[in-house]
């Protein structure tokens, strides 16, 4: 696995997405500071103008998580097919049995949006915080009086930046698993061109109807969302994330034209 990580690393795909989302990053920082002095916006908590809440007068939230499932397999889930046609694959089966071949690639796929999204969330913070520092102000919500709002806004509120982390290492987690559905999905169809279509359908179901929306589970601070929504959508995104690696897990341990 180790030399496996460190390819990944070292590969100009995986570097082109990471500057990518840097410069996203970035960006969103830049205009959060502009469109902060333009509008009624100043004072805000740097959490709650932070790219995970999509409070920007461009979407860079939407930018961000809607082309997730390209990002990560861009940044690696594609290696499988291309190692494949190049009869790496066969190879690299000679050396290691096939589960442990597998559980490498779902392993890399996992870590790969805790490096690859994870370095340019957490820089924004850092650059918000420090450009915005002092800001208390959610746009009027902390006015609300204690019985207008939830338990969990309150609470969410009253604590932005342990709320705001929590939230991001949410965002990562549902990241690796929906990079270890890629992967599977890659895995399944041993095509990319129709493993980006496919994932990135999967993906968008789950910002189509609130009821199991993904979107209460990977942004903070929304007036409408309570914790009740965060947890089904985690559950609904999950449950068939996990039937997809399991179908390319028996897929995979199943195939007799592979060594």
């Amino acid at each position: 696995m180790k030399s496996e990580f460190i390819k990944y690393i070292k590969s100009k795909k995986f570097l082109i997405v990471f500057i990518v989302l840097m410069i996203l990053s970035i960006v969103q920082s830049v205009d959060t500071f502009y469109y902060t002095k333009i509008i009624p916006f100043y004072g805000n908590n740097p959490p709650f103008i932070s790219i995970l809440c999509n409070n920007n007068n461009i979407k860079y939230t939407s930018i961000l998580t809607w082309l997730m499932p390209i990002y990560l397999i861009l940044a690696f889930c594609d290696k499988y097919n291309i190692e494949k046609k190049r009869g790496l694959h066969n190879l690299y089966l000679t050396r290691i049995t096939r589960k442990k071949h597998f559980f490498v690639k779902m392993g890399i796929s996992f870590i790969n949006p805790f490096i690859v999204v994870g370095i340019p969330v957490l820089f924004n913070l850092l650059v918000n915080t420090s450009f915005l520092y002092g800001g208390n102000g959610f746009e009027g919500m902390e006015n609300f009086s204690r019985e207008d709002m939830s338990n969990y806004l309150y609470i969410c509120l009253h604590h932005p930046y342990i709320t705001y982390l929590l939230y991001v290492l949410s965002f990562l987690v549902i990241c690796g698993i929906l990079s270890c559905v890629c992967q599977s999905i890659c895995i399944i169809t041993r095509d990319n061109k129709i493993s980006y279509v496919l994932c990135l359908v999967f993906w968008m179901l789950y910002f189509t109807d609130y009821r199991f929306s993904v979107a209460p589970s990977i942004q903070p601070f929304v007036y409408e969302y309570l914790f009740i929504d965060a947890v089904r959508g985690a559950v609904c995104f999950c449950v068939p994330a996990i039937i997809i690696i399991i179908t390319a897990y028996i897929i995979s341990m199943g195939r007799k034209d592979e060594i």
